[in-house]
């Protein structure tokens, strides 16, 4: 959390539980107004973290989120909130 606004974004973090049908699933630090996953754990299975850098938004990279939307492009934050909730293992995530 070392973004220019990370003291704003830390006044939102929490920790969530997730659960399907009463089962604990997995665990994940949340930011409020999120609902993909950036870091993760499933217990006796694996924990992930996304750590990435990007570029800052401008009128290009703008259009390109808009354009990935529209063409099927998974936001990497559902890619790890799908790994976690459908991987038992380490060798599946």
């Amino acid at each position: 959390m070392d973004f220019d606004f990370s003291n704003d974004m830390r006044k939102g973090t929490y920790n969530a539980k997730f659960v399907k049908s009463g089962e604990h699933v997995f665990d994940a630090v949340m930011f409020a107004g999120t609902v993909g996953v950036y870091t993760g754990v499933k217990y006796g299975g694996f924990g992930i973290t996304l750590n990435e850098r990007t570029e800052r938004q401008t009128t290009v990279t703008a259009l390109k989120s808009i354009w990935s939307a529209f063409t099927g492009v998974t936001e990497v934050s559902w890619l790890v909130r799908d790994t976690l909730t459908k991987c038992e293992d380490f060798k599946c995530a």
